[in-house]
C-alpha cells in the first residue's frame, strides 16, 4: 500500500503482516469506492490488525480505537471550544447563538437515538455542561458510556468538519444499545456523502452488519490453509433480522447457551425416536417450558412434530 493514500481507498495488498500473508481486500463496488465498508468476522481473523495496518501505513487515515473514550471525549470538548470561540470571536455571535446551534445539530442528528440529555453550554472553566429530562446538570465524564461513545465520535464529526478523510472505526458499537447501533450507519453514510470521507469499520454488531448493503460487508475468514481472506456478501444482509445475520453471515453456530440448545438437541432426538410419550421427555419438556415459556419457538416445533407424527401414525 502506498504511504500516501487517497482520499478513499480501493484496494490493499498485504504481503506479511502478523496473521495476514498475500492478504488482499476491496473497498470498491463497481470500480467506485465505497464509502462505507464494514469489516465482520470472528475473533481473532485480524479486524482491528487490518486497522491498525492502514493506520500506520497511512499519513492521512483517522483512527478511533475501541478504548480511545477518554482521548476521543476531551477531543471533543476541544472542538466544541474551538466552535463556540470561532462563533463569537469570527461571525461576531453570541456564546447562546453558538449553544443552541450546537443543540439542533444534537436533535438533527440524533433524532432516532432518543438522547435523554441535552447540551446545556460552557461553564466558567469552560467545560461542557449538560441537563437530562429532570433537569439535572453535570459534566461530560458523568455521561453514560453510550452517550460519551456516540458524542466523542459521531457528533464529533459534525462539529469538526472532517472532509476528505479516511476514518477508521473499531468497535463502534461498543457502549451503544442494540437500537442505537441499527441507527449508526445511516448517520455515518450520511456524513461520508456529505463530507467526501470514508468509514472503514471492524465490528462484531450484527444491528451494525444488518444495517449495510451486501456490498458494503467484507467477511474475514480463514481458508484451508489457515490463510486469512477477504469474502464479499453474495447477498444482504441489508434489512435482515438479527437472527440471520447471525446464522448466515457470522456464522454463530447457536444464539442460546449450549446448556439450553443440548437440552433442545436432546428433545429433537427423542421426537426423532418417537419417545415423546415417555416421562422422562415429558419431564424435559415441561421443565423447559417454564424455564424459556410456552411459546418458545423450538418448542412450539416440537410440539407439532409431535402433532404430525401422531397424525400420520392414525393413518
Amino acid at each position: 500500500m502506498k504511504k500516501n493514500i487517497a482520499m478513499k481507498l480501493k484496494h490493499i495488498h498485504i504481503d506479511n503482516y502478523k496473521l495476514f500473508h498475500d492478504f488482499d481486500i476491496d473497498f470498491c463496488a463497481g470500480g467506485k469506492p465505497l464509502d462505507i465498508v464494514v469489516i465482520a468476522g470472528i475473533n481473532g481473523s485480524g479486524k482491528s490488525t487490518l486497522l491498525d495496518y492502514i493506520k500506520q501505513s497511512s499519513d492521512s487515515a483517522v483512527y478511533w480505537g475501541a478504548h480511545d473514550g477518554d482521548t476521543s471525549t476531551r477531543q471533543l470538548e476541544e472542538t466544541v471550544l474551538k466552535y463556540v470561540d470561532r462563533f463569537v470571536y469570527v461571525d461576531g455571535k453570541s456564546s447562546f447563538d453558538a449553544y443552541r446551534e450546537i443543540q439542533a445539530l444534537l436533535d438533527n442528528l440524533f433524532h432516532d437515538f432518543h438522547l435523554q440529555v441535552k447540551f446545556k453550554g460552557l461553564d466558567a472553566d469552560r467545560h461542557m455542561r449538560f441537563t437530562n429530562r429532570d433537569g439535572a446538570e453535570f459534566g461530560i465524564n458523568e455521561l453514560s458510556d453510550g452517550e460519551k461513545q456516540i458524542l466523542a465520535k459521531v457528533f464529533y464529526l459534525y462539529i469538526s468538519r472532517l472532509k476528505g478523510q479516511v476514518i477508521l472505526m473499531d468497535e463502534p458499537d461498543r457502549s451503544l444499545h442494540p437500537s442505537w447501533q441499527s441507527y449508526l450507519l445511516p448517520v455515518l453514510r450520511r456524513y461520508a456523502a456529505e463530507n467526501d470521507c470514508q468509514f472503514i469499520l471492524a465490528t462484531h454488531s450484527p444491528q451494525i452488519i444488518s444495517s449495510a448493503y451486501g456490498e458494503e460487508v467484507r467477511l474475514l475468514r480463514r481458508d484451508d490453509e489457515g490463510k486469512v481472506r477477504a469474502e464479499s456478501c453474495e447477498e444482504g444482509p441489508y434489512g435482515w433480522t438479527v437472527e440471520r445475520v447471525l446464522d448466515e453471515i457470522q456464522r454463530v453456530p447457536t444464539q442460546r447457551v449450549p446448556e439450553i440448545e443440548q437440552q433442545l438437541q436432546d428433545l429433537r432426538e427423542a421426537v426423532r425416536e418417537r419417545k415423546y410419550e415417555e416421562n422422562d421427555f415429558k419431564e424435559k419438556m415441561n421443565r423447559l417450558e417454564n424455564l424459556l415459556g410456552h411459546s418458545d419457538p423450538d418448542l412450539t416445533l416440537l410440539r407439532m412434530e409431535i402433532i404430525r407424527q401422531k397424525k400420520k401414525n392414525e393413518l
